[in-house]
């Protein structure tokens, strides 16, 4: 098992850091997961005439629940593909000799979106301000509520940020969609005030647990 592990640690790193898209197991998920936030994969293909991506994800206090929409647009108007992932609390249950990551893969669903899903996705977006520039020198850790939104559309690509409590967060309204679309049947962590004590168990911790994380916004991405 341990040189299963370690061929896998050993593939993470060979990445450099850097999601490549597509599935990942939870210890190259760990390695990428800035890149992955950054949508660095989007950037890296986003142009015109290539489908339009989206990747927009909610950060629901990283030791309790993070929601993944992976979003992907063909331009031959045929039915656009949402892949949801849902992570919270390792599920122990799930453990087994045939994959012992199983407690830390999450919990997955795949949507096909008709052609007028499509159209009342890009029109909650524009009204969320999603193309609008991002709020340079937010800083969020993942302890919070969040969400960050990575978009290729028609050659162009955008990043945005809206933290909780604020109006722009209160003015998003993609994530209703969102949620209906989402199969995973994993009930939304909605955004409410915590404590340390709350989130770890103790009201000084002394370090941060599970996959705390850190992010700076830049004008259109992550510092």
């Amino acid at each position: 098992m341990m040189t299963l592990v370690t061929v896998m640690l050993g593939a993470a790193l060979t990445t450099g850091c850097v999601y490549q898209g597509g599935d990942v197991n939870p210890l190259e998920r760990k390695f990428t997961w800035y890149s992955y936030l950054n949508g660095d994969d989007l950037r890296s293909h986003c142009a015109i005439g290539q489908p339009s991506t989206l990747r927009l994800v909610y950060n629901a206090i990283h030791t309790e629940q993070i929601r993944t929409y992976d979003i992907t647009i063909p331009n031959d108007g045929s039915d656009a593909l949402l892949q949801a992932l849902v992570l919270g609390p390792p599920d122990l249950t799930k453990l087994g000799f045939d994959d012992f990551l199983a407690p830390w893969r999450g919990d997955k669903a795949t949507t096909h979106l008709r052609k007028q899903d499509v159209v009342q996705l890009w029109s909650t977006l524009e009204n969320s301000k999603a193309f609008d520039p991002a709020p340079v020198g937010l800083f969020l850790t993942s302890e919070k509520f969040f969400w960050l939104t990575a978009i290729c559309r028609d050659g162009t690509f955008s990043y945005n940020a809206y933290v909780w409590p604020s109006d722009r967060f209160d003015a998003v309204q993609f994530s209703a969609l969102l949620f209906a679309w989402d199969m995973t049947e994993i009930p939304v962590n909605t955004a409410r005030r915590a404590t340390s004590l709350d989130i770890y168990g103790e009201a000084n911790p002394r370090r941060k647990t599970g996959s705390y994380y850190q992010l700076s916004i830049d004008e259109n991405g992550l510092k």
